[in-house]
């Protein structure tokens, strides 16, 4: 798979988290390396677990 179907897939996995639409994700000017590192971000971002900045202090220790 060369790089700009590997970008195709990116955006296509962004626009499935993002509800399906046919939002531009305004990446077009970019250039390819940088596009693809965005979007692979993008999808970590929006996969991650959704944590409080109060779970880690508690697992820590800290009493609050």
């Amino acid at each position: 798979m060369n790089q700009q179907e590997r970008i195709e897939q990116l955006k296509a996995e962004v626009r499935g988290l993002g509800g399906g639409g046919d939002q531009s994700l305004g990446i077009d000017d970019l250039p390819p390396d940088l596009a693809e590192e965005f979007l692979r971000r993008v999808i970590a971002f929006e996969t991650a677990p959704m944590i409080t900045d109060f779970a880690p202090l508690t697992s820590a220790g800290v009493d609050l």
